[in-house]
């Protein structure tokens, strides 16, 4: 949307939408509108401290669960279904306008869909409660056409993952059929998110909503605490009070570990003001962004110089910047003068990067300082500039002059020998994101058909990043091997990938070495393949390869 990216700011690295219920809804209607120029379906989130504590990780520079962490960092609209980041907004000077839950929007979605003959697709939750909540919706808002309801069972761990492209398909041809405008997902998290990650290029409904257990609101199966209590951000005490005995330790944790990542990223930012106000007073100079366009080894570079306060009021003259220009520039984005940053400016940044990045197009980050890197490491956004960073202008010239480009994602397939008992093996070398878009563009039947009757190597020193799909078509694979008597072994993990893996319960499952030689090994053991629920190599993280 076109002032979407101001709406924006960034707590723990998600860019999360200052908005009012009214102005949710508003823009949700505008996404549908937009689909009918580029078909692309979009997601809308609400997230709560639970939604953090299953994304996130006490580290600030990892993360628990980082599929859905992308899905929450790529959504089109999340809003603060949680107090505790209303408060915390406040508490760094960007305040959020209003806490806008699921059980907020969903009904104004329905009244808003039935002036505007818009159908609604139910999907999860209890198939009664889901029934019901459709028939409240319709008699609150008379007209609304619902498309459908259904409660089918999704998969996002463990073995299943392999066989969940079949069992999708059955879904996404039902929701497809009802020529659905919205598509309301109640799988809950993180299970909805995951769900529509993997699926969202097949789905032709403009827009869906993550909306956990609204149905139950709806139809009173579960209460809402009264007014006043939501208002004044006590309602998890009335949902304690509910069912004590099961949310008791998860609100506990919950709100311990909301406290841990947040008391750093406030106590730096009441540093860094003096304990004042997080807006610094500055001049409108100090605001301004200075640019030089140059050619250089036959490529046009873009210099942008940002000032010492990166705030809101800079985002306007930035995208002014990008827009203007006709040409692919490369950009060189100087924090030589920066001193503070601003959570709308860190979202904003975020959009910027991500965009960059789906362009496969370079830009470089000179000159951050100490300071400035140990801010955004803990507001958890670090991982968008470490890459391109450059500690002066001299390695900035360097890195510019050895610039080549390479894919955001590509695989080779190599035949090999096991060097003990020349024993024939394939490798499959993954680098870059290996995430559901690439699975439809190189995985298919042809690509099954190279590896199958030979044992197989994935080699993931290069793989930066992977999702249930790409681990789901990794346990397809072992198990078609398995099939014809064949083993598989994965090799070089970094990090971010062996906790995909082991946040989806398949570390167990698919053989996994440190690295090449080990791997290597397994297939010249006479006692290959091992069980893997028991004797496949598993790793600690502290001894997996980190990312470069």
């Amino acid at each position: 949307m076109k002032n979407e990216i101001h709406k924006s700011l960034s707590l723990f690295g998600i860019p999360l939408g200052n908005r009012t219920k009214d102005q949710t809804v508003a823009d949700i209607f505008a996404l549908i509108n937009q689909f009918d120029n580029d078909r692309k379906s979009r997601y809308v989130a609400t997230i709560n401290v639970d939604f953090l504590v299953n994304t996130l990780s006490w580290h600030h520079t990892s993360a628990r669960y980082p599929e859905l962490l992308s899905v929450l960092r790529h959504a089109d609209i999340v809003t603060a279904d949680g107090m505790p980041l209303v408060w915390m907004s406040k508490l760094l000077g960007t305040p959020l306008t209003e806490r806008v839950t699921g059980a907020d929007i969903v009904p104004k979605v329905a009244g808003v869909a039935a002036t505007k003959n818009k159908s609604i697709y139910l999907l999860g939750g209890d198939i009664e409660v889901a029934k019901n909540a459709a028939e409240i919706l319709k008699r609150n808002s008379p007209g609304l056409a619902i498309a459908g309801v259904s409660s089918p069972f999704v998969h996002v761990e463990g073995q299943a993952l392999g066989d969940v492209f079949e069992e999708d398909v059955k879904i996404i041809d039902e929701i497809n059929a009802s020529g659905a405008d919205i598509l309301m997902i109640a799988f809950g998290n993180p299970k909805q998110e995951i769900w529509f990650n993997r699926n969202w290029d097949k789905l032709k409904v403009p827009v869906s909503l993550g909306i956990g257990g609204t149905f139950s609101f709806i139809t009173a199966d579960v209460k809402r605490a009264p007014i006043w209590m939501q208002k004044s951000g006590l309602e998890w005490i009335y949902r304690i009070s509910q069912d004590p005995k099961r949310l008791w330790k998860r609100y506990f944790k919950g709100f311990f570990k909301m406290i841990y990542m947040a008391a750093p990223i406030i106590i730096e930012n009441k540093i860094r003001n003096g304990f004042r106000s997080s807006a610094i007073r500055q001049s409108e100079h100090s605001q301004k962004i200075n640019t030089v366009e140059f050619g250089f080894i036959n490529d046009r570079f873009k210099l942008i110089n940002l000032p010492e306060n990166c705030s809101k009021k800079c985002i306007e003259h930035f995208q002014a910047i990008r827009t203007e220009a006709r040409i692919k520039f490369t950009y060189i984005i100087d924090f030589k003068n920066v001193k503070h940053i601003d959570p709308y400016f860190m979202a904003y940044l975020q959009s910027v990067f991500s965009q960059f990045n789906r362009e496969n197009r370079k830009y470089y980050l000179p000159n951050i300082s100490t300071h400035l890197k140990s801010t955004l490491k803990i507001n958890r956004i670090w991982d968008y500039f470490h890459d391109h960073t450059c500690d002066d202008n001299a390695q900035l010239m360097k890195r510019i002059k050895a610039y080549h480009n390479h894919a955001t994602f590509s695989y080779s397939l190599e035949h090999n020998y096991v060097a003990r008992n020349n024993k024939p093996v394939n490798v499959l070398n993954i680098f870059g994101d290996f995430d559901v878009s690439q699975i439809n563009l190189h995985c298919g039947d042809e690509f099954l058909g190279k590896i199958k009757n030979q044992d197989l190597i994935i080699d993931m020193t290069y793989c930066t990043f992977i999702d249930s799909a790409a681990i789901g078509k990794m346990v397809k694979i072992n198990n078609l091997l398995k099939t014809q008597r064949k083993h598989c072994v994965l090799c070089n993990l970094n990090k971010a990938v062996y906790q995909a893996l082991r946040i989806t319960k398949v570390d167990q499952i698919l053989a996994i070495a440190s690295n090449y030689s080990k791997a290597e090994k397994l297939f010249s053991s006479k006692t290959y393949p091992p069980n893997p629920t028991t004797d496949t190599i598993l790793l600690q993280l502290d001894t997996v390869q980190t990312c470069c």
